[in-house]
């Protein structure tokens, strides 16, 4: 092999030097994330490639921060990136779970049981897992797109991100997300929800603008304007060049003057034209002085637009088609948006396209905020409460929170393991979900620890209660206790783990070039 392969090439085999490496690899990371899970966890403390500042509590951002040279490192953390993603929560349970599973696997296998073994255990856990955890779905989200229930769950969801601050985002981002979602229209992406980020000011004055916001002023003196009829030329707004066929030759002064007259009048002919059309904001890539003089003269609005990605955007919100050269629009070529106005935030003047919520599928939450690394957060907060709004309207059920979903399973896999031929196998992955749920109290604080405790002993007084009397239709889980996870989200957070773990079990051989 030597012959063959580059020096810088490095090949690992065997159980020793292969199993044991990639699940120690993946144990190590454990240390930094276990003390950031659930609502209580601590914040990190991070500085990007460029130095910036981060401070959060999220396994997703926590990962995208560091730089990983094991493969299994770079597995499980390509499955974190697409649970937050997807769902935008669960990343935190799907790695320790998939640790606690990798462990209690490198345990088993100093014990004596083969790799194969453990996989094929591992498949029917799974499935006897989530059948559980289906059962355990027992309340369900009567009315999706109410304000009040959407509002509290995203703030739930923000608070270990910003803290209080979740309360004033959160109203935003639901308000928006269910704006958007009508009877006619059940697609929601990151695309219908734009986030504006402005240094100065506090949260509590952001707000959600149906419609778009660009980050720069009109061009000319016209600031506001009420249904506003829009022509976008993705070209220059320039009229200086005279249509003719003929060549001109210039002998005296008084041939230059009378060009410059000659184009004046065929430039405010022009803008006439489209004053005729009944339209009042216009938009090009760049205006002359002489542009800007008439198109003021006819109270035409003129806004200056060089990114082909706010071209977009504008013409989606106003439903107008962009021109590539000057001409005078058709009817339906012409846009149209309710309001148009400049408005100055501290030093930054933004100018707003208004619309309304039924004629538009697009708008803008203004993020306000006295430091960069509060915008930040604030942005990745839209975007996940945008990843939960969608898993939510796809699976509208929620299971027992604060740990005791986690519980439970522990508890009725120890049931199967004494139908199992397998029960030490069954018994060693159950404690899996024991440990999840550890992790949970020990990092509450002392009094919410003692809550903690009370809310599992009510709960399974009541699932003992529940199975003495068939009949009894009451909530096995007490309602006033009002903790709740998302069904979908905890499914893929543990169907993941375990095909994760899984995965990196089947590894028979590493092959890793060095840089």
């Amino acid at each position: 092999m030597k012959n063959l392969i580059s020096e810088n090439v490095s090949i690992e085999n065997g159980i020793e030097n292969l199993i044991y490496n990639n699940i120690n690899a993946c144990l190590k990371l454990k240390d930094l994330i276990f003390s950031s899970f659930g609502p209580f966890g601590k914040k990190k403390m991070l500085f990007n490639k460029e130095r910036k500042l981060t401070l959060t509590s999220e396994t997703s951002t926590i990962f995208e921060s560091l730089k990983f040279i094991h493969p299994s490192s770079k597995l499980i953390t390509s499955y974190i990136f697409y649970q937050d993603k997807e769902f935008g929560d669960g990343s935190g349970l799907l790695f320790l779970l998939s640790c606690e599973i990798l462990e209690k696997s490198l345990y088993l296998i100093k014990k004596g049981f083969f790799t194969y073994q453990l996989i094929n255990c591992l498949k029917n856990i799974e499935k006897i897992s989530l059948k559980i955890l289906e059962q355990l779905a027992i309340y369900k989200i009567k009315d999706a797109s109410n304000f009040n229930t959407i509002s509290s769950i995203l703030s739930v969801s923000f608070f270990p991100l910003i803290q209080e601050q979740s309360y004033f985002i959160s109203p935003q981002v639901a308000y928006a997300c269910i704006k958007i979602i009508n009877e006619k229209n059940f697609k929601l992406s990151y695309d219908n929800i734009r986030v504006v980020k402005i240094l100065g000011g506090d949260i509590k004055d952001t707000k959600t603008i149906a419609g778009s916001v660009l980050l720069k002023d009109s061009e000319n003196n016209i600031k506001n304007i009420e249904h506003a009829k829009i022509v976008i030329f993705i070209s220059n707004f320039d009229f200086l060049e005279v249509e003719t066929k003929k060549k001109m030759r210039i002998n005296k002064w008084e041939d230059i003057l009378e060009l410059e007259k000659i184009e004046t009048r065929a430039l405010e002919k022009k803008v006439y034209m489209l004053r005729n059309k009944g339209i009042n904001l216009v938009i090009a890539s760049s205006f002359s002085e002489k542009s800007i003089y008439f198109l003021n003269k006819h109270q035409i609005m003129a806004i200056k637009i060089n990114s082909k990605f706010d071209l977009q955007r504008i013409a989606k919100t106003t439903n107008s088609i962009v021109l590539t050269k000057f001409k005078v629009p058709d009817d339906d070529e012409i846009g149209y948006c309710k309001k148009v106005y400049v408005k100055s935030l501290e030093t930054q003047k933004i100018t707003i396209f208004q619309q309304n919520f039924d004629q538009c599928e697009l708008c803008t939450i203004l993020l306000r905020g006295n430091t960069n690394v509060i915008l930040n957060n604030l942005e990745k907060c839209v975007f996940k409460g945008i990843s939960l709004f969608k898993s939510i309207m796809r699976d509208e059920r929620f299971v027992p929170g604060n740990g005791l979903t986690e519980y439970e399973i522990f508890l009725k896999l120890l049931e199967y393991s004494n139908k199992s031929i397998n029960s030490e196998v069954f018994i060693t992955y159950s404690e899996c979900f024991k440990n999840i749920h550890k992790y949970l109290i020990n990092l509450q604080k002392d009094l919410r620890r003692e809550l903690t405790f009370e809310s599992y002993f009510t709960y399974r007084e009541n699932v003992n209660l529940h199975s003495q009397n068939q009949t009894l239709k009451k909530f096995p889980y007490q309602k006033s206790v009002k903790i709740w996870d998302h069904y979908s989200t905890k499914y893929w957070s543990i169907k993941n783990a375990f095909e994760c773990s899984s995965i990196i079990l089947m590894i028979d051989q590493v092959i890793m070039s060095k840089e």
